[in-house]
């Protein structure tokens, strides 16, 4: 994950909004539990061969910040985006726009 992105949760998400600490020590509230959070990554590479390469990389905003603040996250990937035709770009784009409305 980009250190900007990675940036703004750790400032947005304080305690207190997104989770609780308990006192003791051992564990925490979830604040945000119940909701869910869909995020769309593109890269430059297949979502396949990144996999194969780099292993999983998005177990950091997956488990590290939506989990533990209750989300229960979902990914989407497409890729990759640098070198293909408008048309599959296009395609792209209208299935991330039409699963946003699903939700909605």
């Amino acid at each position: 994950m980009p250190a900007l992105l990675k940036g703004v949760f750790d400032r947005a998400w304080m305690p207190g909004f997104a989770f609780h600490f308990l006192p003791n020590g051992l564990g925490w509230n979830r604040l945000l539990k119940g909701r869910t959070a869909t995020v769309f990554i593109t890269s430059d590479s297949s979502p396949f061969l990144a996999r194969f390469l780099f292993g999983d990389n998005v177990n950091e905003i997956r488990d590290g910040i939506l989990w533990f603040a209750g989300f229960k996250p979902k990914i989407k990937k497409c890729g990759p985006m640098k070198k293909i035709s408008p048309e599959r770009r296009a395609k792209c784009t209208r299935k991330f726009f039409s699963f946003g409305k699903r939700l909605y």
